[in-house]
């Protein structure tokens, strides 16, 4: 590890390959299991640093049509020209087709990459194995905005203009409320045990279910359901890995509540960042959860109950998709596609 001057610190490996550029350094350590590189910056915060993620790869954003997905083992799957193509940089750091996949708009994988869903044309998803086998065909009765499958590929979900579907992979529907509609969506969760479903709502309002599609309880964040929620206002659900409560990230306040299932609050604690510009997403696990700051230069990875881990310093985030594994998290930002690595990737 070399510092320059101008607080620049370069990490090299034996190989002479330089591996991560980091910033505004004043002094900086290894942890003693050598994973880990611990600095202090000129704004008086002691940062832990991901060793090879910081910033894992940027593509400039005009390259690509569409980032799609990360799998399991954290490819990027992003849309050129029509084509389906995969990027990983641990292995060559170029991209690569995938097998053939026609009119593909979007892709999610089961945690274990056992089971893919696929959009294609006319809001009709395919529900594949590891395999190529394909399981059902759906026809989705609205415009789909977003598509997920379940922790061990039981389910298949799709969202779209605050309606929701929610199937088993034999193509047998659990919930849709297309003709009800819920307010506007930011969230849908499974617990890994694929028994309950949490979905989280603008308004500041999360509903839990079970996989038999019955309403069980509705989170709300108390300030903000006493003075009335504006649209503006959105929450973030996960599952623990308890299995039996429920972390929340609530923009009105900067909240982050921890829930059994019965509703009762066990701990509350507050985002680091200075203003409502963010954006959100828990770990499939519930174990980290990733902010990115859009007019703060930076982006930070959590544990669940408030452990500031590791400062990305990324900002201009609009969107944070975590692969099913946990081990990564592809941030689309104004100045690219960023890849970055969770602790999970070492372990």
């Amino acid at each position: 590890m070399i510092i320059t001057g101008d607080g620049n610190g370069t990490l090299w490996n034996f190989q002479s390959e330089e591996i991560t550029l980091f910033q505004n350094l004043l002094c900086c350590d290894f942890t003693p299991d050598g994973k880990y590189l611990i600095s202090g910056n000129s704004n008086g915060e002691l940062v832990q640093w991901c060793l090879s993620g910081k910033m894992a790869f940027n593509i400039n954003v005009d390259y690509i049509d569409k980032v799609l997905s990360v799998s399991p083992e954290g490819e990027v799957v992003f849309l050129k020209n029509d084509t389906l193509y995969r990027y990983d940089e641990s292995k060559d750091n170029k991209a690569h087709l995938l097998p053939k996949k026609d009119n593909i708009k979007r892709i999610a994988y089961s945690k274990d990459g056992k089971f893919e869903v696929l959009e294609r044309e006319n809001n009709r998803l395919y529900i594949n194995t590891d395999k190529n086998e394909t399981l059902s065909i759906l026809d989705i009765p609205f415009n789909i905005t977003e598509i997920g499958i379940s922790p061990h590929g039981s389910f298949v979900w799709a969202t779209g203009d605050s309606a929701l579907s929610i199937y088993t992979i034999k193509g047998r529907m659990v919930l849709n409320n297309s003709r009800e509609r819920f307010d506007q969506l930011n969230n849908v969760d499974f617990s890994d045990d694929e028994k309950y479903m949490t979905f989280a709502f603008d308004c500041c309002k999360i509903a839990l279910y079970d996989t038999k599609g019955s309403l069980i309880r509705v989170f709300e964040e108390p300030k903000c359901s006493s003075k009335g929620a504006y649209r503006n206002w959105y929450a973030v659900s996960s599952f623990l890995p308890d299995e039996q409560s429920i972390i929340t990230y609530f923009s009105f306040g900067g909240e982050f509540i921890h829930w059994t299932k019965g509703g009762q609050i066990k701990k509350t604690w507050y985002s680091s960042f200075r203003n409502y510009s963010l954006t959100t997403e828990f770990s499939p696990d519930g174990k980290y959860c990733l902010q990115g700051g859009y007019y703060e230069m930076d982006t930070k990875l959590y544990t669940f109950d408030g452990e500031e881990l590791i400062s990305y310093g990324c900002g201009g985030v609009y969107s944070i998709t975590f692969s099913a594994n946990n081990k990564y998290a592809l941030l689309l930002t104004d100045y690219g596609c960023v890849l970055v690595h969770t602790p999970e990737s070492y372990m």
